[in-house]
């Protein structure tokens, strides 16, 4: 009965500090960490006790298994983390080390919003898989973040797979490298390869437009545009091209085969 149990534990825990013998000590030690768990359904006290077998031998999966319940029923998330921390170090298995990491990242940003941390655990899948799924993760949790050159880096990863929107990475990484890295020239250059592979990809266009009108690099962006509203016919766009290339033109013969281009046009 729970009574003689109490006694059994009471004695245990009087005369395990004293035993010298590691072998032993883990023994009853462990004994005591179950039947305050299993017998006597005391959870304080048998994560305290499981914890003494971790301090005699840290890698003892029983224990930290134990541990795993526990603190799964008492919705301690911080420490159900530390616990799959140690079996995601200790285990062989890869497929499980992987699935440990993802429940570790998964807690982290769902149950204790710890951004950080659940990109370390993601970045550490990453180190054993390409896993998309994990990739995705790191997306969205580098923008939120504002670690752009990580999400830089991260969407340049996702250009190589193989039916992937190849297009619209190109224009997020163009955002991405003018708005938040101040960089664009490298902008530029993705929303060019962007309407290389579709010239009729609107976000990319209507970017490009805007920065015609705005930017301090109109002659380039005149010159990623000029070929597709040629492509496309749009010869009111066309003449706009031509009016930013006069802008900046001295060459007399230069601005002479514009305002040739320009009369064929009209």
């Amino acid at each position: 009965d729970s009574n003689d149990y109490k006694r059994l534990v009471e004695f245990y825990t009087l005369v395990a500090p004293d035993i010298l013998n590691e072998e032993l000590q883990l023994r009853i030690t462990m004994t005591v960490s179950e039947m305050y768990y299993k017998q006597l359904a005391n959870l304080d006290s048998a994560k305290e006790w499981y914890t003494k077998v971790l301090d005699i031998a840290p890698t003892n999966l029983e224990a930290i298994n134990s541990l795993e319940e526990i603190y799964t029923k008492l919705d301690d998330h911080a420490r159900l983390i530390e616990v799959l921390k140690m079996k995601s170090d200790i285990t062989e298995d890869y497929s499980e080390k992987v699935n440990l990491l993802f429940q570790q990242a998964q807690l982290s940003e769902e149950k204790l919003q710890d951004e950080a941390a659940a990109i370390d655990a993601y970045e550490a899948v990453l180190e054993l898989e390409e896993s998309r799924e994990a990739v995705k993760a790191l997306e969205r949790l580098y923008k939120s973040a504002g670690r752009w050159g990580n999400y830089r880096d991260i969407l340049e990863r996702q250009i190589e797979w193989p039916d992937t929107d190849v297009v619209g990475l190109h224009h997020l990484l163009g955002l991405t490298l003018f708005e938040n890295l101040g960089d664009p020239d490298g902008a530029l250059d993705h929303f060019k390869q962007a309407l290389e592979i579709r010239a009729d990809y609107k976000p990319a266009i209507e970017v490009l437009e805007k920065w015609l009108t705005e930017s301090t690099f109109k002659e380039q962006v005149a010159d990623i545009l000029e070929p597709i509203y040629l492509q496309n016919l749009q010869l009111d766009k066309l003449l706009s091209i031509m009016e930013v290339k006069l802008e900046s033109m001295a060459d007399p013969r230069e601005r002479k085969d514009i305002f040739l281009k320009m009369g064929k046009i009209y």
